[in-house]
């Protein structure tokens, strides 16, 4: 797309609408402009450059950040038993603020409750629930479900992670993935759709599950495999290491820093 006009989210056919107005607008200001664009993925980034707008800017990639002295392995077995869990209770983690948000998915967090019933080998599946407001469909899959209400306070947010054998991340549009990174400082894996940036903050069927996205049965199996896995010292080891790897503050500053200089040399 050359330009924007005609903007369905507008309903308009006019190819002369407000989203053109705003992209000429904003065409004209860019070009006046010695931008040089930072994404936090390599897919955010072939985005970027198949833009009209910021096309033939220069781009690099830099990922986010994780303040990994907040988010870190703890000792999992005193915070379960803190939270009631049994030591063969398989808990699933999900956020979500409301299902009629399309975009995040929670819908097929629901469905896939209904289908997922507690093994033969005696683990009972149990779901930590965050979220503001929390659907009531949620509690009533005949699943376990702990509502642990709307979190703004990180080392609480960081207990969670650790307690939990899975964090559940189903969003069919992301542009990074910030608590799948979260979640894995805490040495926890995560199951989700394999959509937008989110696969570059997963190592599938080591460090997670990466489903088609907007598959159910994927994301059942990627359910399936985090059972199986539950627990796995090696596996939680790995996603810990990949959070040191990728997303330490040390290595986001370095990674801003080489440009700095790069662009001052420029100058």
């Amino acid at each position: 797309m050359d330009q924007c006009g005609s903007c369905p989210l507008l309903g308009s056919t006019d190819p002369r609408d407000l989203s053109n107005t705003i992209w000429r607008n904003r065409m004209g200001a860019f070009r006046k402009l010695d931008i040089h664009v930072v994404c936090t993925t390599h897919w955010m980034a072939e985005k970027v450059r198949a833009s009209s707008l910021l096309g033939k800017k220069p781009v690099s990639v830099i990922p986010n950040t994780v303040p990994l002295d907040i988010f870190y392995p703890m000792r999992r077995e005193a915070l379960r038993k803190d939270l009631s869990f049994a030591e063969n209770d398989f808990v699933m983690m999900f956020s979500s603020q409301s299902l009629t948000n399309y975009r995040k998915g929670g819908q097929f967090i629901l469905e896939a409750l209904h289908r997922i019933a507690d093994g033969p080998d005696g683990k009972r599946t149990k779901v930590l629930l965050l979220g503001q407001h929390p659907d009531e469909a949620f509690f009533k899959t005949g699943i376990d479900v702990i509502y642990c209400g709307y979190l703004t306070d990180m080392q609480q947010l960081a207990v969670y992670y650790n307690a939990a054998d899975v964090f559940l991340f189903p969003s069919l549009e992301e542009a990074f993935g910030q608590v799948t990174a979260e979640a894995a400082a805490c040495g926890t894996p995560t199951v989700a759709f394999a959509a937008g940036g989110i696969p570059e903050t997963i190592e599938h069927g080591v460090t997670g599950w990466l489903a088609p996205t907007g598959s159910l049965e994927g994301l059942l199996e990627g359910i399936r495999w985090a059972k199986d896995a539950a627990g796995d010292p090696k596996m939680r080891k790995r996603c810990r290491i990949l959070a040191m790897e990728r997303w330490s503050p040390e290595k986001t500053t370095h990674l801003y820093a080489g440009l700095f200089r790069e662009l001052a040399e420029k100058d």
